[in-house]
């Protein structure tokens, strides 16, 4: 029988959790409340933006799409992000995830993906598929263990190492803590749009997006809080077990940034948090950053994307994609 492509149906549950459980040890994958809402679906019986791949009523491949809006040139695309891709290893290099790819691509006029497998890659490309230049990822961690931990050479020992910047910046949260206010998210998105320079491409905060991303889901995602200085500066983020996410941030200059740090230790207990996430969107790489403690991933966020229209694809060449925690189900 030939490999179909469809949209997730309830009557696919039980061969797609015998699937996830070969290949995610994530639970809430599993739960149809869960992606009902990650894909922004009204219904769990049938998700129009989980894609199966299915030989003989068996699932042996997904793809899931997160449906946005983004703006460039002061034009809104209806867009989806990619995210969530596997194909069973019995079937990879026949040509299912190019099948998956060409049934989700019309959906959206664009589709968009970040900083995909190197087995990914290959795939989009094979689909006509382009890519540019993204934000740089940092981290601030408490200590070394932490950044073991990433590389997967943690060893117990490393939890004694400090940063002795991360502390400063707790104890400077103590002396001098920053005046930072909470904020409704319409008026966050208020800031975050009148913030966006013309060369850049960025998700739209409509009012359905907001309600989204920014409340709580049940005990799957806590939601998104924003906060703003008194001088402009802002930010929006949420805790996650250990680690704090900056979704999204304005800082007139370094020492902004310093002070949304030490308002997050403010805000949370300094045990509760072992790292900060955030996203830089500049061109060159943060390198000043080092000198502070934090840690700059050493290569860009690749974002790959996806039309059939020529003029979209013309507009996008040039540009930068304004991308941070809030487009990305990296917390989600």
């Amino acid at each position: 029988m030939a490999i179909k492509t469809l949209e997730y149906e309830s009557k696919f549950f039980k061969s797609r959790d015998e699937f996830i459980k070969k290949y995610w040890k994530k639970e809430r994958l599993k739960h149809v409340d869960y992606l009902a809402w990650k894909f922004r679906s009204p219904s769990s019986e049938l998700i129009d933006g989980l894609i199966l791949a299915i030989d003989d009523d068996k699932v042996i491949g997904q793809y899931g799409y997160i449906p946005v809006e983004i703006v460039m040139d002061g034009i809104t695309y209806p867009s989806q992000w990619a995210c969530d891709a596997m194909v069973d290893l019995e079937y990879r290099g026949k040509g299912v995830a190019n099948q998956i790819n060409h049934h989700a691509f019309g959906k959206k006029p664009i589709t968009l993906g970040s900083d995909p497998s190197h087995a990914a890659t290959k795939s989009y490309q094979k689909t006509g598929a382009h890519f540019m230049e993204g934000p740089w990822k940092v981290s601030y961690m408490k200590n070394l263990y932490e950044l073991a931990r990433i590389k997967k050479k943690e060893k117990p020992f490393m939890k004694w190492i400090p940063n002795p910047f991360y502390y400063f910046d707790y104890f400077l949260s103590i002396l001098k803590p920053p005046q930072f206010e909470i904020i409704t998210p319409e008026e966050y998105a208020t800031l975050y749009h009148a913030s966006k320079s013309p060369h850049f491409i960025y998700n739209k905060l409509t009012s359905d997006f907001l309600e989204w991303r920014f409340n709580s889901f049940k005990h799957y995602y806590s939601g998104v809080t924003a906060y703003k200085h008194p001088n402009g500066d802002y930010y929006c983020g949420f805790l996650s077990k250990s680690v704090y996410y900056i979704c999204d941030y304005q800082a007139k200059t370094h020492q902004g940034l310093l002070a949304i740090i030490q308002h997050i230790f403010k805000t949370h207990t300094f045990k509760a948090v072992d790292m900060i996430r955030l996203m830089m969107n500049i061109s060159k790489r943060p390198d000043w950053m080092r000198f502070r403690g934090f840690i700059p991933f050493r290569t860009v966020t690749n974002i790959v994307y996806f039309t059939e229209d020529q003029k979209i694809l013309d507009s996008m060449k040039e540009k930068r994609f304004y991308y941070g925690y809030l487009d990305s189900d990296e917390n989600i």
